[in-house]
Formats: structure tokens, sequence, C-alpha cells
């Protein structure tokens, strides 16, 4: 069954050491999107405030139907604590209040 309209998605990015430039997240951001035909409602980004973009996207999905990044480290500070630290996140924002969560990992990620 096709939804009427498409799934409204934020976009999360933000420097660090995944060897992706803020500007290549966008655009795999932006081009899965189109690829799989959901709506970017908005990208967010942490560039001088650490947090605050995320802080700001989680916020802005009560307008949305889920959230996307391009890598899982996005989200923690400590890549050591990742579940620690995922799993209060994931439980509050996105399985509690039926949010979608999109990572769409590039080659240069999934080995780090």
């Amino acid at each position: 069954m096709l939804r009427a309209t498409k799934i409204k998605l934020i976009g999360y990015i933000r420097a660090g050491n995944s060897g992706l430039s803020m500007q290549d997240q966008r655009a795999m951001i932006e081009n899965y999107c189109l690829e799989h035909n959901y709506r970017l409602v908005q990208v967010l980004e942490d560039m001088d405030r650490p947090s605050y973009g995320l802080s700001q996207a989680l916020g802005a999905m009560n307008t949305a139907d889920g959230m996307i990044v391009t890598d899982i480290v996005r989200f923690v500070t400590h890549t050591d604590d990742r579940l620690l630290e995922l799993r209060p996140l994931i439980d509050k924002n996105f399985l509690h209040n039926g949010k979608i969560l999109i990572i769409s990992y590039s080659e240069d990620t999934k080995d780090k």
C-alpha cells in the first residue's frame, strides 16, 4: 500500500571524525531522501555548538515522521559507549513516539 503523502524527515549532520565533511553528509542525506521518496523537511547541524543541532533536530521531529543521519556516531560522544548512550535516546525520541530513524551509512563510515 502506498502512502498518500511522503514521509517527512529531519536531517542531522555534525562535524566529527567520520571522514565525511558536513557538505558530504548533507549530500548523502539529500540523495537518500530523493532515491527513497522521502521529504527532507529541514537539515540541522552542529558546527560551532556541540549538541545544539541534535537538540534542535529532536525538537523539530514534532512536525516530522523521523530523522535521518549518515552515521550512528552522530548521536554519541564516546564511540565506546554507543549502546549505553543510544538506548535512552532512541527509546525516548523514536520508539515511544512512533518516529523512525534512518541511518544512511557511507562506505567511508561502515568500518569505523
